[in-house]
């Protein structure tokens, strides 16, 4: 586990009074379940607002199989896929069914195709792509190699898996660094695990309200960065995304 990681829990045990781990803990029932709960933690902070730092976009990929009935064709969301925020072309009708969107359109009819905006996971997928040689990856990346989960520290072109490695390019993880995501999403991680944990260990109703109260303003103050900086909102169907340029 990336120790930032640990770091996250620790703060968050610390938030609401408890002691936090230590190097004997790490297979303990304790860390377990702290694991189950920063994982649920981190989507519903993903769900509860569209971070400008997670946000991506990409072109899909139209599957092979079509639905069964409803609509024409399907194509497999990212990997990395947390939630879709907006489709292009703009209007198109469209469902979210698992791990497919489900629509009419036919990217052969668009140019450059049928894309989305989506957010990010912080949270490695249960299956990523496998890794291959001669492929660009890009820092954030997650891929499976000889049954093991890595996540790409360096941008670069995949020679052979093993030197990419020891040149630290690649981590066995299962979690993205956090050291590496923006401080108020890290704050806010961090708050929502701790309104989770005193849910399990105190029963005061009035301080799991306060650091509700804390987590929505937290999000408030994420909302104003964004809107400074000129992130776009992600309303579905919104076509401003498309509009500032396309990657």
């Amino acid at each position: 586990m990336s120790v930032t990681y640990v770091n996250a829990c620790n703060d968050a045990l610390l938030k609401i009074g408890d002691t936090p781990l230590d190097s004997g803990d790490v297979t303990s029932d304790r860390y377990l379940w702290l694991t189950q709960l920063y994982t649920g933690a981190v989507k519903q902070v993903l769900i509860d607002y569209a971070w400008g730092c997670q946000m991506g976009r990409v072109l899909l990929t139209q599957d092979v199989t079509p639905p069964v009935f409803g609509y024409l064709y399907r194509y497999a969301l990212p990997y990395d896929c947390v939630r879709v925020l907006g489709v292009y072309p703009s209007g198109a009708l469209h469902s979210i069914e698992g791990d497919y969107l489900l629509t009419d359109i036919d990217d052969t009819d668009y140019e450059p195709g049928l894309g989305v905006l989506y957010l990010k996971s912080l949270i490695a997928p249960a299956s990523p792509p496998a890794w291959v040689t001669a492929t660009l990856y890009t820092a954030g990346d997650f891929v499976l190699e000889s049954s093991k989960i890595y996540l790409c520290l360096v941008s670069h072109t995949s020679g052979t898996f093993s030197t990419d490695l020891a040149a630290l390019k690649w981590e066995e993880t299962t979690y993205r660094k956090l050291d590496k995501v923006q401080p108020l999403l890290l704050e806010a991680i961090t708050c929502k695990l701790a309104y989770m944990l005193a849910h399990k260990r105190t029963q005061s109703m009035g301080f799991r309200r306060e650091l509700l109260q804390e987590y929505q303003w937290i999000l408030a103050r994420a909302k104003q960065t964004d809107a400074m900086m000129g992130a776009v909102d992600g309303e579905d169907g919104s076509t401003e995304w498309v509009d500032a340029g396309r990657s």
